[in-house]
């Protein structure tokens, strides 16, 4: 298994934020619905308060072939691709001036062991309101 690497984003306070990633399992193979049985995310503060933990439907966010630019331009960091897509809440980061920490914890239909991604996002403060 590769080391591990806490990738860092930039948001604004009640903006939603996509996380992808090309993600092997514990066997070094890209990762299928089929090699999952659950994932699931939590959430916190820079205080390490939880703010909110969800299981994700793995149909909806992991992909059973590599992803690339054509797929989803989203997609710059190289031209392997992605597997893991995930579109956050606006709810999952409440307020600016915060560092939060995303979780998610993958657990392998087989009995090896469960394994992570980590995202932290910076939210920056919106000083405007609507209307």
């Amino acid at each position: 298994m590769p080391p591990p690497i806490v990738l860092q984003d930039h948001s604004f306070e009640g903006q939603a934020v996509t996380h992808m990633a090309r993600m092997t399992g514990n066997d070094a193979a890209n990762i299928t619905q089929a090699s999952l049985s659950s994932i699931q995310l939590r959430i916190f503060d820079d205080d390490g308060n939880v703010i909110t933990t969800r299981a994700l439907v793995i149909t909806t966010v992991v992909f059973d072939t590599l992803q690339q630019t054509a797929d989803d331009a989203r997609w710059t960091l190289d031209s392997v691709g992605f597997n893991f897509l995930n579109q956050t809440l606006m709810s999952d980061l409440p307020k600016g001036d915060t560092l939060y920490r995303f979780e998610y914890r993958f657990r392998p239909v087989s009995s090896g062991p469960q394994f992570h991604l980590v995202r932290q996002v910076q939210a920056h403060n919106i000083l405007t309101t609507s209307g």
